[in-house]
């Protein structure tokens, strides 16, 4: 059975990863696999005496094995066929997963690498029946040290891992194709990091249990700067925009567009500032507040738009939470 405290943490891996919802949350990542050891032999063609053998024991719960046999146990290269459909293939040392091996769930769900102590441990793949992927490190059937999760919508995160939840120094890659380059905790981000776009342009901050918290500071790539104020991932409407030249304009946040014409510059900038502001209150499903960024990032109307800035995507996304449907307001029910 797959516990609810699995179920837990892959669904704080899955916001992590990325702004909008991603449909990892619904394939929990198994805390355990089946053991051989309490499972009582019914039938086998190499008796119990003989130290090396190849045969095949039948148990009573209805589960197989075939394979080397030393004294009545799998020891060696073999397959193991469990009643409920989940089969591993690899090394056995006395009776429990001990070496290479690859374990299949009844689902299709798979992993294939190291093993000790019948646990994943050491160097391993695992590989969801949806398609997700995770290289790296195991310890404990957990996912611990060094390694890499690919989505199936492109989104990725290389970095370190604690007790199955990233927890470390990391990057995440977003659908958008921007990073978050930092901190994380208990599947969190936490700490110092920069969010980079595609463009170069970055926003330096510090995040406390996933918010932006403290000053948020923008770098674009003509030179000119955005300060923000953030506590508990909620933006102060006061900023201050300063240009390369050293000009600083200081107000609300909703009144800051330049009627420039022959300069886009700013323009563009704040496009991108309202956007990343937006997607900070998704996130944290503050959805009204979220549309309203998206919106002004929106009716900034740009020769050479933003194009990696997803702002319609996000939008379509927010109006699905609103109406009731779509996965995440069926998971905030369960």
């Amino acid at each position: 059975m797959l516990s609810k405290l699995v179920f837990t943490k892959l669904l704080a891996l899955s916001i992590l990863l990325s702004n909008s919802v991603v449909s990892t949350a619904s394939t929990p990542f198994p805390n355990s696999t089946p053991s051989i050891e309490f499972i009582q032999e019914f039938k086998s063609d190499c008796p119990k005496w003989k130290a090396k053998c190849i045969g095949s024991i039948k148990f009573e719960d209805g589960s197989s094995y075939e394979g080397e046999i030393s004294f009545g146990k799998p020891h060696g290269k073999g397959e193991m066929r469990w009643q409920d459909g989940n089969i591993y293939k690899g090394t056995f040392v006395k009776g429990i997963k001990e070496g290479y091996g690859e374990f299949t769930y009844e689902d299709g769900t798979k992993y294939e690498g190291e093993w000790k102590h019948d646990k994943m441990n050491g160097e391993g793949a695992y590989i969801w029946s949806c398609g997700h992927e995770y290289v790296g490190d195991f310890n404990n059937n957990s996912m611990e040290g060094e390694g890499s999760i690919l989505l199936v919508n492109g989104e990725s995160y290389t970095g370190e891992w604690k007790k199955g939840l990233i927890d470390g120094y990391g990057t995440f890659t977003l659908l958008d194709g921007s990073q978050y380059i930092g901190e994380s905790k208990k599947g969190e981000r936490h700490g110092n990091g920069m969010i980079v776009w595609e463009s170069q342009d970055t926003l330096f901050g510090n995040w406390a249990s996933g918010n932006l918290e403290g000053d948020g500071v923008y770098h674009f790539r003509n030179g000119d700067q955005l300060f923000t104020e953030w506590e508990e991932g909620i933006v102060s409407s006061d900023c201050a925009y300063i240009s390369k030249d050293g000009k600083t304009i200081e107000q609300k946040m909703e009144g800051l567009f330049f009627p420039f014409s022959i300069d886009e510059e700013p323009n563009r900038n704040l496009q991108l500032a309202f956007y990343s502001v937006g997607l900070e209150y998704q996130k944290e499903n503050h959805l009204k507040e979220a549309k309203e960024y998206l919106l002004m990032a929106s009716n900034i109307k740009l020769e050479d738009p933003n194009d990696y800035i997803m702002v319609a995507f996000h939008l379509d996304f927010i109006s699905k939470q609103e109406e009731g449907s779509g996965w995440a307001h069926k998971e905030d029910n369960q």
